[in-house]
């Protein structure tokens, strides 16, 4: 991908931000990542990730103690959950399991979820995000099931049905 502000580098930096269900995303080399942010030129790739994680993990902050589980380190290489959050890396593919709450935490906060749905292509996979929409449904529809908001349920309900029955004919 190419940058975003030179258009002539490597892109090396994206970032991705949503606001109001409104997707923008702006791509950049590390130098002009480096005039837009202050970053180091030669850390500009590197250098976001600590810093998001560290945003995003504010018990973190340099001025606060460490939580008793950011002392924890990894049996295999050493590498303690702070060590990930000033470097951005982890040690090793043990850290993965021995740090997985954290980084599911990290996930949920930046993606929304820590389960993997992918990008669809708009125009080839239309029945695919009808699957995703009608899932999304379901679960609301258990939800009022849940709190026993019936007659919401059954317009839900027969939504879903509409929908599945369309589908089918289609």
């Amino acid at each position: 991908m190419i940058c975003f502000e030179c258009k002539s580098k490597l892109a090396t930096v994206h970032i991705k931000k949503i606001l109001n269900n409104n997707v923008t995303e702006i791509h950049l080399c590390a130098e002009c990542a480096n005039k837009k942010f202050g970053a180091p030129e030669e850390l500009a790739p590197q250098i976001f990730l600590p810093n998001i994680i560290a945003n995003l993990m504010p018990a973190f902050g340099a001025n606060q103690s460490e939580p008793q589980h950011a002392r924890e380190k990894c049996a295999v290489c050493g590498c303690s959950f702070a060590d990930f959050v000033n470097t951005g890396l982890l040690g090793c593919s043990n850290c993965y399991k021995v740090f997985s709450r954290e980084l599911n935490e990290i996930m949920r906060k930046i993606h929304g979820s820590t389960q993997h749905k992918g990008k669809i292509i708009s125009r080839s996979f239309d029945n695919l995000k009808e699957k995703r929409s009608i899932e999304e449904l379901k679960k609301q529809l258990e939800e009022l099931v849940r709190v026993e908001k019936y007659e919401e349920a059954a317009k839900l309900r027969d939504k879903i049905k509409k929908i599945e029955n369309k589908n089918s004919a289609g």
